[in-house]
């Protein structure tokens, strides 16, 4: 956490070591105390909206706290650590307009990245008057894209067992036959 706050001070890093910092801190941020984890991410928003790869800042932190952390580290003091990182991912958003936008180009650009911390961000930037429009259409479109690919998928299943069942008495006929 101390290298994160201290990062922003070396201006002469190039955006492939900061990529590879970035790598290291968010796959170290698994095995820290949940309690470290809003400072962290206050120095990671810092470093973002001074210019630090806010990109990879913010799909680190939306993949993160939307992946099924909470069932390892306990989902109520998960859930308590989340609230205070989106309290801070709001400020840093009001702080630096670029932010938002980030966050809104890396759920519009990327299904995989709906997820249920993410719904919480959009909804948090929804509030924030500059954004609210953008963001709610933002969001009704990828839930509407994921309810839609969710049709298909059951769909497709329901074909895949048709077809299934549709082999398995061709093959009880052949062998009686």
């Amino acid at each position: 956490m101390k290298l994160v706050s201290l990062v922003r001070e070396f201006v002469f890093l190039d955006k492939g070591r900061e990529r590879e910092f970035l790598e290291k801190v968010f796959k170290g941020m698994g095995d820290l105390d949940l309690q470290d984890l809003p400072s962290l991410v206050y120095h990671l928003l810092v470093l973002a909206s001074k210019g630090f790869c806010k990109r990879e800042v913010v799909g680190g932190l939306v993949t993160f706290f939307g992946s099924e952390m909470e069932l390892k580290k306990g989902a109520s003091i998960f859930k308590q650590v989340e609230g205070t990182v989106l309290l801070h991912v709001n400020f840093a958003v009001k702080q630096d307009f670029s932010l938002g936008k980030e966050v809104m180009r890396l759920i519009k650009s990327d299904g995989q990245a709906l997820n249920h911390f993410a719904v919480a961000v959009m909804l948090s930037l929804a509030r924030i008057k500059r954004f609210s429009e953008s963001a709610l259409e933002i969001l009704k479109k990828a839930i509407l894209t994921s309810y839609g690919d969710y049709k298909f998928a059951v769909y497709d299943l329901a074909k895949v067992l048709q077809l299934s069942r549709f082999l398995h008495r061709v093959k009880c006929c052949e062998s009686i036959c």
